[in-house]
């Protein structure tokens, strides 16, 4: 149970070496039948093993299909990926509320699949869901990414599901529409995709060769700086490569007392490129070629403001994709943050937010880059002269005034589009809402409950117990139902409405976060491991707090009971 938990190898290369054995030899010290166990060496077996660990994986897969039952609403929630034997698994999450109001989001398993067809993945789904006794009439919500194969709007997974159980509603993973959103940013924005083309090699450059990477903390020894490796640009979530920026930028966790400014802290990035030309330009080689070529493109004073720009909209994308990978986030969550970003934007992008980033970016790169200068007028062909005006600017603050700009608006319209763009064509908002409620409301009991709840509301605000001045929120109202439990009790209706609206997914995070541990636990040295192992050493490492609930002594009797011979053989040991 430890090596499940921590998501170990319980076999080695050999049987002798193997983490179960040595952990089982290391226990055997303080135990006499233990040593006695190991001598005989009976039970060892890979049947044996994996039979353990599969009854301690139904005990936690038990556990979650009992929790999500009695919940009685559930929501789908699916991704893909391609695991390290190059197999492509399919991971299935439980999206499920309580009586709490509290959002729970739980992987099932991790399911290989032959194709990466609808029909082929609604099939699994289906199986899955059957084989944990839980009714597809039940599930009000589906929430996957934007492939073809799951958000057709004829034959996607969304719309054969869709077609069968029409409350089970879907919703593009937001998460995933962000990323979408930065990443033609960096199309429709030329200096912040050129910056972060160079920047990538940049990082690669100085990242792929020892030499250069002790080149750089020498540099950063020599002034007296603690020290930080470059970070990688994360190459599938565009929303969290601010850390990429930041080290590019700072190059170190924290500046020390000397509170080096930030164009001295810059000064030793280009450095270190020009050490690195320095070195490996006597090779005479592709290298460095490179270097030469990174270390021009470096001095520009267009790469500078454009690693200041698109550091200044990747930390607050970043800030926002956090909140939405969040468990319990619903729908009024993700418009709450969505807005509160544009807001952060919208006052910058005037007259007074573009002097005070045009100065700031014109003082930090003093003596680092070379100074603004305008493009060079480029004339259209002749065949566009009649249509196409072409702009000429009179200063630089003019042609990179309309760069800060652009950028921003073009990041608050995508941002408004993905976000608040209506899932279809249809305005009869209210009537979507009661069709998807009928059955599982009682709507003309919640018209008559929604005349007397906000009297309730105001006599919780006015006692002042819970120090609330005015609700906002969904999660405020969650609180003081749940600090008042007679308000459950008269409002029926209104929490049945609460928990069906915190069902419906948003994001497909936490089957994000399963592959993760996947890597850990299917690594370079485990990719023979079988598809029903995989699941019964994956949950056992995810679910770290219903593994510690297990009684050992319960498994045991279980495996004991299974056949005679179990118990005839442990009834004359023990």
């Amino acid at each position: 149970m430890y090596l499940l938990r921590q998501g170990l190898a319980l076999r080695g290369h050999d049987e002798e070496n193997s983490n179960l054995i040595q952990l089982l030899k290391l226990r055997s010290g303080d135990s006499e039948y233990l040593n006695e166990w190991l001598k005989n060496k009976k039970y060892f077996s890979h049947d044996i093993i994996n039979e353990i660990c599969k009854e301690i994986y139904l005990v936690i897969i038990r556990d979650i299909v009992t929790e999500v039952s009695s919940r009685k609403w559930f929501s789908l929630i699916r991704d893909e990926t391609c695991d390290e034997s190059t197999v492509e698994k399919l991971c299935i999450t439980i999206r499920s509320v309580d009586s709490n109001y509290n959002v729970f989001e739980d992987v099932v398993g991790l399911y290989a699949t032959s194709t990466q067809n609808a029909s082929t993945i609604v099939e699994a789904i289906y199986d899955v869901l059957v084989r944990c006794g839980l009714d597809m009439i039940n599930c009000r919500g589906q929430s996957y990414d934007g492939a073809s194969n799951m958000s057709g709007i004829y034959n996607g997974v969304s719309s054969i599901i869709l077609n069968q159980y029409s409350k089970a509603i879907y919703v593009h993973c937001v998460a995933h529409c962000l990323d979408l959103a930065v990443h033609d940013l960096t199309d429709q924005c030329a200096s912040v995709g050129y910056c972060l083309l160079y920047m990538k090699d940049i990082i690669d450059f100085i990242r792929r060769s020892p030499k250069r990477r002790a080149i750089l903390k020498n540099i950063v020894n020599q002034i007296s700086l603690s020290y930080a490796n470059l970070t990688a640009l994360c190459p599938t979530r565009w929303t969290m490569r601010t850390s990429s920026y930041d080290s590019l930028l700072k190059v170190m966790s924290k500046v020390n007392q000397y509170q080096f400014a930030f164009s001295k802290i810059c000064f030793h990035l280009i450095y270190v490129v020009q050490e690195a030309l320095y070195t490996i330009s006597e090779e005479k080689g592709g290298p460095g070629i490179k270097a030469n070529g990174l270390y021009e493109q470096m001095k520009k004073f267009d790469f500078f403001l454009g690693l200041k720009l698109g550091h200044l909209i990747f930390t607050d994308a970043e800030k926002l994709s956090r909140v939405l990978r969040s468990t319990d986030c619903c729908l009024q969550d993700v418009f709450c943050a969505a807005q509160a970003t544009i807001h952060r934007f919208e006052p910058i992008q005037g007259d007074n937010g573009l002097e005070l980033f045009y100065d700031q970016v014109i003082k930090e790169s003093d003596g680092l880059t070379e100074q603004p200068v305008l493009p060079r007028p480029r004339r259209p062909p002749q065949r566009y002269d009649i249509n196409i005006n072409s702009v000429n600017y009179t200063s630089c603050t003019n042609y990179y005034r309309k760069i800060y700009v652009e950028t921003l608006e073009s990041i608050i319209n995508l941002l408004l589009y993905v976000i608040y763009k209506p899932p279809d064509g249809s305005n009869d908002h209210i009537g979507v809402i009661i069709e998807f409620c009928r059955h599982d409301i009682n709507v003309e009991k919640l018209k008559v409950e929604s005349f007397m709840i906000s009297d309730f509301f105001k006599a919780a605000i006015n006692t002042n117990q819970m120090k609330i001045k005015q609700i906002t929120k969904i999660s405020t109202v969650c609180e003081i139902l749940n600090t008042r439990k007679i308000g459950k009790e008269m409002f029926q209706e209104f929490d049945k409405l609460i928990r069906l609206y915190l069902t419906i997914p948003v994001t497909t995070a936490t089957a994000e976060r399963a592959f993760s541990t996947l890597n850990r636990v299917k690594n370079a040295l485990r990719t023979s491991v079988t598809q029903s192992r995989l699941n019964h050493c994956l949950l056992a490492h995810i679910y770290k707090e219903k593994l510690d609930k297990i009684d050992p002594n319960q498994i045991m009797s279980k495996f004991i009971l299974s056949n005679e011979k179990r118990k005839t053989f442990f009834g004359l040991m023990f």
